[in-house]
């Protein structure tokens, strides 16, 4: 199956959120890209702690599902993001409900996230297209070979933003997409020429479509990207933008529009 690149929205809260995003999408007519709609969820998604605006619960997730089940939703990805941490590293106030998860394996974390969403896409299999971005530093292989069994619809994101181990690991990572990403959804702009530098490398060692992330807005958007189509002669790379997407602690839906018109009409 061909794996098409994306237009990334991440951190969307709710379904009016999402039908505002697939009509500016839609109106803008085919282009290449899929719009890869992200949700931000992590190992507090699985203890049902609700500290953050932007990160989902289980509920929620499932309301952005039947949202896309309800609706024209061709050529659009759901991807949750996923985030964990070791015991060691979790606030104390929340150690002990948190330790059930995070003392599993990546695999079975994802495993618990996903597990009723997978079955009724198999069961439905309605149009658009579900996947998972690992934000995890250097994630095990066998948890990815895992997914890759068990989940085989299932599309995988991995995020790079470590790049001093990127020589030793790239090669071994069996994924669809890369996303060069040393923001971490913080908005930090990232240095053009050195992400190019680091994309040539994935791709003469990894056959996953690659993609950008860091710092993109609705003001800057249509720039960077006319600048990488013409550095790297090409157009089928992913962009992703959270930060910058906000207002405050929220996603700011006035400017996802702005960002996704720009980004399309840069693309096209």
């Amino acid at each position: 199956m061909n794996i098409k690149p994306y237009i990334g929205i991440t951190g969307i809260e709710n379904t009016n959120q999402l039908e505002r995003m697939l009509a500016t999408y839609y109106q803008k007519g085919n282009i290449p890209h899929l719009l890869m709609v992200g949700g931000i969820v992590s190992y507090k998604t699985l203890i049902n702690l609700k500290d953050k605006p932007i990160v989902l619960m289980k509920d929620e997730i499932k309301n952005i599902f039947e949202g896309l089940k309800n609706q024209p939703s061709e050529n659009i990805l759901f991807a949750l993001h996923y985030f964990t941490k070791p015991l060691d590293e979790i606030r104390p106030e929340i150690k002990e409900k948190a330790e059930r998860v995070v003392t599993k394996s990546l695999y079975q974390q994802i495993d618990e996230l996903f597990g009723d969403f997978y079955e009724e896409y198999e069961r439905t299999q309605p149009p658009f297209q579900i996947g998972v971005q690992i934000n995890v530093s250097w994630p095990n292989f066998e948890d990815i070979n895992q997914l890759k069994t068990n989940y085989p619809k299932l599309k995988i994101i991995l995020q790079v933003s470590d790049f001093s181990s990127l020589e030793k690991r790239i090669g071994k990572y069996n994924v669809n997409y890369i996303l060069i990403d040393a923001s971490r959804g913080k908005g930090i702009r990232f240095e053009i020429n050195k992400a190019i530098e680091i994309y040539g490398f994935i791709h003469r060692n990894n056959p996953a479509v690659i993609g950008f992330a860091g710092g993109f807005s609705p003001e800057n958007v249509k720039e960077r990207i006319s600048f990488l189509r013409k550095e790297l002669s090409i157009k089928d790379f992913c962009i992703d933008a959270q930060g910058k997407l906000r207002s405050g602690k929220y996603l700011d839906i006035v400017k996802v529009e702005r960002y996704l018109r720009e980004s399309i009409e840069a693309f096209q």
